[in-house]
C-alpha cells in the first residue's frame, strides 16, 4: 500500500469532479468499493479517468477499470523488472542510459501510432525483450503506456460499434 490516503483521494474526486453530489448509499458505496484499495494506485486511476472521460461526472465502473490497468501495467512491470537478466558490472546494475532513452522515444512514439490489439501485442512483446536495456521507471512507465495504448485502441472500437448501430437503427 502506499502512503496516500482514502481522504486525500476523496477529496481529490471532489476536486476534480466538483458537480458530483452523491447520496449516503451512493457515498457508502464508493467508500466501500475504493477505500480498501491501493490508495495510489488509486490516485493515478482517478486522474486517468479525467484525463480520458469527457464527463462532469465520474462513474465507478470507469474508475475500477482504471485502476485495473494500473495496477496490472504496475504487476507486470514488477515482473519483468525481477525477471529480468541484467548486465551485471562487479556489484552494480549496468545501464545504457542513451539506448534507454533511445528505446523509450522508439516505444512511445510506436505505442501513439498503433491501431490493432494484435500490433499493440507484438510491440509489448518486444517491449518484454528489451526490458532490461531500459531504467526500471521508463520500463514501468512504457508498460503503463502500453495498458493506456490498449484502452485506447478498446474505446476506438466500442465507438466505431456504436456508430454501426446508430447507422442500422437509422436506415430501418
Amino acid at each position: 500500500m502506499s502512503e496516500r490516503t482514502w481522504d486525500a483521494n476523496r477529496e481529490t474526486i471532489n476536486d476534480l469532479w466538483p458537480l458530483l453530489e452523491l447520496r449516503q448509499a451512493e457515498k457508502e458505496l464508493w467508500h466501500d468499493d475504493l477505500s480498501g484499495l491501493d490508495q495510489g494506485v488509486l490516485y493515478e486511476a482517478l486522474r486517468e479517468v479525467k484525463r480520458s472521460k469527457e464527463s462532469p461526472w465520474p462513474q465507478l465502473a470507469w474508475i475500477h477499470d482504471a485502476y485495473r490497468q494500473i495496477a496490472s501495467a504496475r504487476r507486470t512491470a514488477e515482473r519483468m523488472v525481477e525477471t529480468m537478466q541484467p548486465a551485471w558490472s562487479g556489484d552494480r546494475l549496468v545501464i545504457d542510459l542513451e539506448e534507454s532513452e533511445r528505446l523509450k522515444a522508439y516505444y512511445r512514439a510506436a505505442f501513439e501510432a498503433v491501431q490493432t490489439l494484435q500490433e499493440l501485442d507484438a510491440l509489448a512483446f518486444e517491449l518484454n525483450a528489451s526490458v532490461d536495456k531500459l531504467e526500471a521507471r521508463t520500463a514501468i512507465r512504457l508498460f503503463r503506456e502500453a495498458s493506456g495504448a490498449r484502452e485506447r485502441i478498446h474505446d476506438k472500437h466500442r465507438a466505431e460499434t456504436l456508430k454501426q448501430f446508430h447507422e442500422i437503427g437509422a436506415s430501418k
